[in-house]
């Protein structure tokens, strides 16, 4: 669903909102579950042990996504923009340990159902102010202040999902990994980026 209002020389935005559910086995080029940087490369499903429980909510599910993009410009040449983001948090899976060993894994629940990350939002500004409006100069200057992240909470986007290490040739899981459940991966911290743009 989207609402949007554009082309008006002071107030624009474009919002929208998400319903969706990702299902199935195979959760795409990139391998998130193993946080892998290569496309096409994955760890799961290379082995027959691996298909129990293996079907079910994939790791770039968010059930809600809400995102808004506005801009206001005042007469003076100062404009003011800002996007911001509200999402619900990804699935998780119990992974166990496989006879192979390190990097293979078997899903001790059915994917996707061993809880979810926290949800998010992220709120970002851009303030602009044309020079050209207070001095008389050749060419386009502006000034640009950037906000990333502003007032981050630095929550939690991705968590340590490995319960056991390895499994003996019965199905036993063995070595416990003593970081399940802790974070991996959190927001950005809140940075901010000052910048001059000049054209002609």
């Amino acid at each position: 669903m989207n609402l949007e209002r554009t082309g008006n020389q002071r107030f624009n935005f474009i919002d929208s909102y998400v319903l969706s559910r990702n299902y199935g086995n195979y959760s795409g080029v990139y391998d998130a579950e193993h946080r892998l940087e290569f496309p096409n490369s994955t760890r799961t499903l290379c082995r027959v042990e691996q298909l129990p429980n293996s079907t079910g909510l994939l790791p770039n599910d968010r059930t809600h996504s809400f995102k808004f993009i506005g801009s206001y410009a005042f007469d003076f040449g100062l404009s003011i923009g800002s996007f911001f983001s509200w999402q619900t948090g990804t699935p998780l899976n119990e992974f166990g340990g496989s006879v192979w060993g390190t990097p293979f894994h078997t899903f001790l629940v059915k994917r996707g159902t061993a809880g979810r990350t926290p949800s998010i939002w992220d709120l970002n500004f851009r303030f602009s102010y044309n020079l050209n409006k207070a001095i008389r100069s050749f060419g386009y200057q502006r000034l640009i202040l950037d906000i990333f992240h502003l007032a981050s909470q630095r929550d939690v986007v991705d968590i340590e999902q490995r319960h056991y290490l390895i499994a003996d040739s019965e199905g036993n899981q063995l070595s416990e990994n003593a970081t399940y459940l802790e974070p991996y991966k959190f927001q950005p911290p809140m940075t901010v980026r000052l910048g001059f743009e000049v054209g002609f």
